[in-house]
């Protein structure tokens, strides 16, 4: 019989038997390794934590920092800054929320931006370069808009969720217009796609036709 896979916590149980665990082995199907696993396996995820790590990093730190906690510990640690986490969210955009988002930075225009970005991809692969406008005072001094692009959503994503996410993030008095997702250019491409304003005025008809939004 093949040797089991167990977990550190079983193999150091198991090392520690002395003579018991001389005499277990393929003739006794791992019978020993086996049951410590049983009995110890379940406190490796505890084990990895509280003790320090390869790195010299004192036991429990990892818990208390966002860029090594492990992932399932993340909706806890984001308690100590004010943050509550929401559905749907993978692991970086977990971070991404406890770093940026919520808590004490809420109802700054980094942490609205955040919010958005949480359900975006940016041309790296990570969620920090997805680019994401805040445009305040638009249409009165106390309503803001938030715009993303349509090529940076992360699948199955709508306007209505990022409406929801940022809505939570604004202050309070303050009115967010719908969330306006665009598929056309932005300023960089058409200035790396046409020559001049010449060039861009023949392109396109009016500022909405560049943008060409999609309703939310």
């Amino acid at each position: 019989m093949a040797r089991p896979v167990v977990s550190d916590a079983a193999e150091r149980l198991w090392s520690s038997l002395g003579p018991w665990m001389r005499a277990d082995g393929e003739d006794t199907g791992w019978a020993l390794l086996t049951l410590c696993e049983g009995f110890i396996g379940q406190a490796q995820s505890i084990l990895s934590i509280v003790e320090d790590d390869d790195d010299g990093n004192p036991g429990w730190s990892s818990v208390m920092d966002v860029d090594r906690a492990p992932v399932e510990w993340l909706p806890w640690l984001a308690q100590f800054v004010g943050v509550r986490m929401v559905a749907g969210l993978d692991e970086a955009a977990m971070r991404l929320r406890i770093r940026s988002a919520d808590g004490f930075d809420r109802g700054t225009p980094e942490s609205i931006k955040a919010a958005a970005r949480q359900f975006l991809i940016g041309p790296d692969g990570t969620h920090d370069t997805a680019t994401v406008d805040l445009i305040e005072r638009h249409g009165s001094a106390y309503r803001l808009t938030v715009t993303v692009h349509e090529a940076e959503l992360m699948p199955g994503v709508t306007a209505d969720q990022i409406y929801a996410a940022v809505r939570e993030q604004k202050p309070a008095g303050l009115i967010l217009n719908p969330v306006s997702v665009v598929g056309g250019d932005d300023y960089l491409t058409l200035r790396d796609e046409n020559a001049s304003y010449t060039a861009v005025r023949s392109r396109y008809t009016d500022y909405g036709d560049v943008e060409t939004p999609m309703t939310p």
